[in-house]
């Protein structure tokens, strides 16, 4: 089975019951609708906490693109999308 690679690995790290961490999921969801390039992955903080230190990553959301936190505590999707990949 062949491997599957994308160009852009996209994390977004989220906590539970944040209405600004929905509002960001569901632009990144939208943004990547379509894209080959971009795999993407929610990761609630709480599951991960071992990545959270490692990446240092202090607010959420937190958006870490293959493997390096770009962004934490994105405050809309206006925030979110100067962050993206064109």
């Amino acid at each position: 089975m062949a491997e599957i690679k994308c160009a852009h690995d996209i994390q977004l790290f989220v906590s539970s019951e944040d209405p600004v961490c929905d509002e960001v999921a569901a632009a990144l969801y939208a943004w990547g609708n379509g894209r080959a390039d971009a795999c993407i992955e929610m990761v609630p903080v709480l599951s991960q906490p071992k990545m959270v230190v490692r990446l240092q990553i202090f607010y959420t959301p937190a958006l870490v693109i293959n493997g390096k936190l770009v962004a934490g505590g994105i405050e809309s999707k206006a925030d979110l999308t100067q962050f993206l990949p064109t």
